[in-house]
């Protein structure tokens, strides 16, 4: 009988708390493609070719995305995304990164883009590499 008790007692407090619901809204984030990293190859620094790269973000989680920051790790990036820096359930949010050599860059580079937001993995990490040539030499 006190098992019995015990187990409509639990089941109460279980029902009025709303332990059966689901949890908070959730926001999730996962790169297309699964990559969060992109080599770009060579970059001639001399080109009027642009060296760019696109990740594609998808919410998949339950909530909004919100994206509060997008940094980039040097001023040699230009950064373009959808300036309402949201995406609802299910859809996807852009980021694209144009590299833009300076004057003494040469050789192997990383470069890293730092995405903050309202998910889990905050900040989410993307990186950008390859190697910068002077073909004028």
């Amino acid at each position: 009988m006190k098992v019995r008790t015990m187990m409509l007692i639990a089941f109460l407090l279980c029902a009025m708390s709303g332990c059966d619901r689901k949890t908070d809204s959730q926001t999730n984030v996962e790169i297309i493609g699964g990559v969060a990293e992109t080599n770009v190859g060579t970059v001639d620094k001399n080109s009027n070719m642009l060296s760019a790269t696109e990740w594609l973000l998808q919410n998949t989680g339950n909530a909004e995305l919100r994206i509060d920051s997008i940094k980039p790790s040097c001023d040699c990036m230009e950064m373009k995304y959808d300036k309402s820096m949201t995406a609802k359930s299910g859809k996807y949010f852009p980021v694209r990164a144009i590299l833009h050599p300076e004057e003494v860059d040469t050789g192997a580079f990383i470069r890293e883009v730092e995405v903050y937001g309202n998910f889990p993995s905050s900040p989410l990490v993307l990186t950008m590499r390859g190697r910068i040539v002077d073909q004028k030499k």
